[in-house]
């Protein structure tokens, strides 16, 4: 009966042994739990603040644009102010104009009128100008006409001219000396050559009597 107390004993010892063992895995997995709990609690918090540190920026550049907004919604009420000024102005003025639109009306009429008289001068004028453009071109034709005559007879006098003093050349020159080349004084003409010098220019002595002096032929 001892033996089996102790076998039984053993057997309560060995079972609380595997509780404490299971216990004991137990807390290792809770302790394991925990850490992970923990480092999961410390990653929350850093998006946390993560996320609070993108909020706090967000919430600062809302202010700056809600600040430019307000600055600029400023401007624009003052630009609205000053295009309504800029309106009651342009109001006033366009009043100021229709007033002196109808003040003008008649001037405007008498202004018409002046402008078709002024019309009907300028064609009177232009029709004048065109029957004296007419004369001026029947007279510039007329004293074509002439300087065409005047020309033709002054190309014929230069013809009789030059007839003149070709056939006054070859008088001159029939009475010409070839020697002196004057006028003859007692010419004296060689045979058979034919030419003829003055009586003072033919060469003295009886060979030279024999030669004429221009073409050097025995005469």
């Amino acid at each position: 009966r001892v033996l089996a107390d102790v076998r039984a004993q053993e057997k309560l010892v060995s079972e609380q042994r595997q509780e404490i063992t299971a216990l004991t895995q137990q807390n290792e997995d809770l302790l394991c739990q925990r850490d992970a709990a923990v480092a999961e609690a410390d990653a929350a918090q850093s998006r946390v603040s993560v996320v609070a540190e993108q909020l706090r920026h967000c919430r600062d550049e809302a202010e700056r644009q809600q600040a430019a907004l307000t600055a600029e919604l400023g401007l624009s009420n003052r630009r609205v102010a000053e295009l309504q000024s800029e309106l009651a102005i342009l109001k006033r003025s366009a009043a100021d104009a229709k007033q002196q639109l109808k003040a003008s009306a008649g001037d405007w009429e008498s202004l018409q009128a002046d402008n078709e008289a002024l019309r009907k001068r300028l064609q009177e004028s232009d029709d004048a100008l065109q029957e004296a453009l007419r004369k001026q071109e029947e007279e510039d034709n007329r004293v074509q006409q002439q300087v065409n005559k005047l020309l033709a007879l002054q190309d014929t006098a230069r013809s009789v001219i030059r007839k003149l003093v070709n056939a006054e050349e070859a008088t001159e020159s029939s009475y010409t000396c070839l020697s002196c080349l004057s006028i003859f004084n007692k010419p004296v003409t060689c045979v058979p050559c034919g030419h003829t010098f003055c009586a003072a220019c033919m060469p003295r002595g009886a060979a030279s009597q024999r030669e004429c002096k221009e073409c050097g032929l025995e005469t």
